[in-house]
């Protein structure tokens, strides 16, 4: 299934929810998506062979039209032993190694904000003050755990008036297995993608 980002700036990105790889991209491709945001947990460090991760970047190459942005989660954290280092990725692909940043879609208007776990377990939040540019869209992508109040997690605890004060636009997060309906705190609008 696809669902249509819900903000007045997001009217022409689609998110996409599911878990067949090839049925996402077909998606991407007949739906003329020009950004895709993966949430992290794309593999397991653990078992993932080769081939899984080859046939994973060939996909993406497919959609090479597409502007693919992935924040690395508690199962395939970017590090020294990442199997993300093992692929040569193809050139629409972004992949967040760490502390927060942002990549700017200039033809689109547009700025992907994202972070990536770095090991199996983030105790602090990854999600930190952002400054957005009001005059673009602004979107992040990101691997977590949402917290109401001040509880702790060691899955990158992300806050609710973390959320609220961001500033952005839209914000994609994986973790959760299952999709958790569109939510909002402030004008921040948010989702797990299951």
């Amino acid at each position: 299934a696809t669902f249509l980002c819900p903000t007045k700036h997001l009217t022409y990105y689609r998110c996409l929810i599911g878990t067949n790889i090839k049925g996402k991209w077909n998606l991407t491709i007949k739906e003329n998506v020009e950004v895709l945001l993966i949430a992290g947990d794309v593999f397991d460090n653990l078992t993932v062979n080769k081939n899984t991760l080859f046939f994973i970047a060939n996909e993406l190459k497919r959609i090479e039209k597409v502007k693919v942005f992935i924040s690395p989660g508690n199962h395939d954290p970017y590090n020294e032993k990442s199997f993300y280092k093992m692929v040569n990725w193809p050139d629409n692909v972004y992949i967040f190694k760490g502390e927060l940043e942002y990549k700017e879609v200039s033809e689109l208007n547009l700025v992907v904000w994202g972070a990536g776990f770095n090991a199996s377990y983030e105790h602090e939040s990854l999600l930190k003050e952002i400054n957005v540019d009001r005059s673009k869209i602004n979107i992040m992508v990101i691997h977590g755990e949402v917290e109401k109040g001040n509880s702790k997690n060691e899955y990158n605890p992300i806050y609710l008036n973390e959320i609220g004060k961001s500033g952005l636009d839209y914000i994609a997060i994986g973790h959760r297995h299952k999709f958790s309906g569109i939510l909002k705190e402030g004008n921040t609008y948010y989702a797990y993608s299951g």
